[in-house]
């Protein structure tokens, strides 16, 4: 790994970790736990629905572009993020169609439904910041990849809310207006990472010829977005399932403090995160070149990394847990803290498993990948099923958490059987 990519990329997460923990506690506090509930709610749908879309883009474009840089140059970039944005357009297209029938006469709340029509235009700008993160990325730009999401969004949220906060007379926020930010947020993000990429790289995005958009890998693009964008489906069901789950089977008020417990329990997987991202493009490579001893001892230091950074962030959570949610959110979350304990174990879990998925992903085994993510969503919608009703969120939490252990289990038995690699500390 290079320490100085690794060291800069842990920076922008830690800091896009506080700002975004005290972005969304401003929000959680200026809207309380019934509208905090709903603002999850919408954010949890348009994210389910267009982040497969979105990452499964984003993954092929870093992998593709890497390649292309390195065997067929920059043409052939400029073909691979023709055919992503062209396929973004028409399939954010057709799902915005059926989304906004579903908002349109399968809601009959007029605020839930006003709500859901802002999270439509939220869900039209979503994969634009992915897409053009993922052509940074590629391009061997992970610092400035990070950048527009993990930093400027988060401090342009505290800034709007702070400017909000001072030009009203009352501190409190109407959900409709926490939508509209975030809208902002997004549209902002897209434009940075549209300067950063102009100017720090050749990368151009329409080709110079007629013609020189169509590429000859259509199918092969289209294959490898689908399998990543699967499997971002299902991650994305197993992360937001707990949050729809109690907002159906529960009180808005469960889903706003039940949000604030999972904004915090991230921190034990920020290193998990942060490391993810500096080695995807070098776990392609070597791989490609059949360097499998070099390899595996970057996917053991990696491992030994995110596992140590997992094990700080879980002490002060289950040390500091409860003074964290009354301090950063509000005296009325600190029912939260045995939902918190609870999904921080889970998350610790993952942390300790390393980078087993991204290693799967990166060696083209996306199958097994999906495989085991979709074996944890079956038996968290069950728990969350069997346990919500009785529990509520702590239910929900003990669900999320044993779903993480299950997958990451799994795909590390793949891992080991169709690779010989393993991605543990040892």
């Amino acid at each position: 790994m290079e320490k100085r990519q690794t060291l800069a990329t842990m920076v922008i997460r830690v800091c896009g970790l506080i700002f975004g923990a005290v972005a969304t506690a401003i929000i959680a506090r200026l809207l309380q736990p019934e509208k905090f509930g709903e603002y999850a709610f919408v954010l949890a749908v348009v994210t389910v629905l267009s982040m497969p879309l979105a990452f499964g883009l984003r993954q092929t474009l870093v992998r593709e572009i890497s390649y292309a840089r390195a065997h067929a140059g920059t043409g052939h970039s400029v073909q691979i993020w023709a055919w992503a944005l062209h396929r973004a357009i028409w399939a954010t297209g057709v799902f915005a169609v059926a989304l906004a029938v579903w908002i349109a006469w399968g809601i009959n709340d007029p605020a839930l439904q006003w709500h859901m029509a802002l999270g439509l235009g939220i869900y039209l700008l979503l994969p634009a910041p992915k897409l053009l993160s993922g052509v940074l990325h590629g391009m061997g730009h992970t610092v400035q990849s990070q950048l527009p999401e993990h930093v400027l969004r988060p401090l342009l949220t505290i800034t709007v809310l702070a400017v909000v906060w001072i030009a009203s007379e009352t501190t409190a926020l109407s959900v409709s207006a926490a939508l509209l930010i975030f809208a902002l947020t997004l549209l902002v993000d897209a434009a940075l990472s549209l300067v950063l990429l102009k100017r720090g790289s050749d990368f151009r995005f329409w080709p110079q010829r007629r013609g020189q958009s169509k590429t000859t890998q259509s199918r092969a693009l289209t294959v490898s977005t689908l399998s990543f964008g699967a499997i971002a489906s299902v991650q994305l069901i197993n992360n937001n399932l707990d949050i729809v789950m109690l907002g159906i089977l529960s009180t808005d008020a469960q889903v706003g403090l039940y949000k604030a417990a999972t904004v915090l329990s991230t921190i034990t997987v920020f290193g998990l995160g942060a490391v993810n991202t500096v080695i995807m493009p070098q776990i392609a490579k070597m791989h490609a070149e059949g360097n499998s001893t070099q390899l595996q001892t970057m996917i053991t230091k990696a491992a030994r990394i995110i596992t140590a950074f997992g094990i700080g962030g879980a002490l002060i959570i289950w040390a500091f847990g409860g003074a964290l949610l009354t301090v950063i959110f509000d005296d009325s979350f600190g029912g939260a803290y045995w939902a918190l304990v609870i999904l921080t174990l889970g998350q610790l879990a993952n942390a300790c498993f390393g980078p087993v998925a991204l290693v799967l992903n990166m060696t083209g085994h996306q199958k097994l990948t999906l495989i085991g993510v979709s074996t944890a969503v079956l038996v968290n919608a069950t728990l969350n099923l069997a346990l919500v009703p009785r529990y509520g969120m702590e239910g929900a939490a003990i669900a999320t958490a044993v779903s993480l252990v299950v997958w990451n289990a799994l795909l590390a038995v793949a891992l080991k059987w169709r690779t010989g690699y393993s991605s543990s500390i040892l």
